[in-house]
């Protein structure tokens, strides 16, 4: 006998659940054809819509292989520096990760625009731009490939603009950003915007502490002591990236060298 309660109300629900459940049967190929068909028609919308950008400045090209060396061609990335569009997304900046087109590009929100990140003086207004620059560029990187991947990992939830350094007590809302530096760890366990916070993280503290001693809290992370989390923030990101070390080590050496 064939039931048709198909067009009662629950009969509605049952339809609407078969298809959920066969959606999740297929989710992997779900997936990719809906990031591939994004990824076209945000990037044929971004070519129509949108200025072409600067090219990074020298010091700015300095700053991103300082820590990445030669994993990023710096001559191919061009930064749209005070892009309206990062805001009407709520985020003091954003790469769109899945991008087909040859050229990478960065937007920066208008209240996080520079003329040069490379160069930002030591206040304490720029702490914030200079972490959303290294995280935006981390997501260059990153790749259109790899970050769309690893972004599967990611709880798409809204963006953490407050960029805290290391917490345990994660929510729904900042899941995403807001990482913690559990012992033996590696880098590539982190989600896409973890890792980018992660990297903003170190590349404040250990490659411009002269901007980090603006930095409002004095606890870095809550569940550990600053020792402990500077240890394993240089550890994560120093595995991956040793031209990290040879930076930090180069910036010690000149803070401690005497004034001329």
């Amino acid at each position: 006998m064939q039931y048709r309660d198909d067009y009662t109300p629950t009969g509605k629900i049952k339809r609407e659940l078969r298809a959920e459940y066969a959606l999740m049967a297929m989710t992997p190929i779900y997936l990719a054809l809906s990031l591939l068909t994004k990824s076209v028609a945000f990037s044929l919308f971004l070519i129509s819509n949108e200025s072409p950008g600067t090219p990074l400045t020298q010091d700015e090209k300095q700053l991103i292989t300082s820590i990445f060396n030669d994993e990023v061609n710096v001559n191919r990335v061009f930064i749209h520096r005070s892009d309206p569009l990062a805001t009407e997304r709520g985020s003091a900046g954003f790469v769109h990760i899945t991008d087909i087109r040859p050229n990478r590009h960065v937007y920066m929100a208008p209240s996080m625009e520079s003329s040069d990140y490379g160069q930002l003086a030591a206040e304490f207004e720029n702490y914030h731009k200079f972490q959303v620059f290294v995280h935006e560029m981390t997501h260059i990187w990153q790749g259109p490939i790899k970050a769309t991947w690893k972004e599967l990992t990611c709880v798409p939830s809204g963006h953490n603009n407050n960029y805290t350094f290391g917490d345990p007590e994660i929510d729904v809302k900042h899941a995403p950003y807001t990482y913690t530096l559990e012992e033996n760890k590696k880098f590539s366990e982190f989600c896409i915007e973890q890792q980018a916070n992660i990297v903003a993280s170190y590349a404040l503290i250990f490659l411009r502490p002269d901007i980090f001693s603006f930095y409002p809290n004095e606890q870095l992370a809550s569940g550990m002591s600053n020792e402990v989390f500077l240890s394993r923030l240089k550890t994560v990101v120093e595995d991956r990236f040793p031209q990290a070390r040879i930076s930090r080590l180069n910036t010690e050496r000149s803070e401690k060298a005497p004034a001329p």
